[in-house]
């Protein structure tokens, strides 16, 4: 057998100093890089909505807020059939929701009275000129 010469050790110093990489471990690159790129995207992501919009709590859909009409300000439900007894008012039936709007003009606005729109034909036309009305107020209650 040969005798280990001078060239023997500088060899297996090589081998044993980590030029190579031991088995399971990772170039020092690839810790780098793939640390970076974890830590660049969050965790968890957050969508955030209002809660309430004037007083009423809003479902989970963002989109809620934007399919309700111009001047929205709350919601009633019928508590008891209404027969329009005039075009300008809403007939309603026990259980009809209302979104509730300002009126163009407060003056003629009659004390006991509210102007709205009934959600199933906001829902359905979007139109407020041929789907708004007045209804009395004490004919309903408020809704969240």
């Amino acid at each position: 057998m040969a005798e280990p010469g001078p060239a023997q050790p500088t060899e297996a110093s090589e081998v044993a100093g980590g030029t190579q990489p031991a088995a399971g471990a990772q170039e020092p690159g690839e810790t780098a890089a793939s640390d970076a790129a974890s830590s660049s995207l969050p965790a968890v992501v957050v969508e955030t909505f209002p809660a309430a919009v004037n007083g009423t709590v809003e479902g989970g859909s963002g989109a809620g807020r934007l399919d309700l009409p111009p001047g929205f300000m709350f919601k009633v439900q019928a508590q008891h059939d209404y027969t329009a007894t005039d075009t300008d008012e809403l007939q309603l039936k026990a259980g009809d929701v209302v979104l509730v709007i300002p009126f163009q003009n407060p003056e003629e606005q009659d004390e006991g009275w509210l102007m709205g729109v009934k959600e199933s034909d906001w829902n359905q036309h979007k139109e407020l000129e041929k789907c708004r009305g007045v209804f009395p107020e004490n004919f309903t209650e408020r809704v969240q």
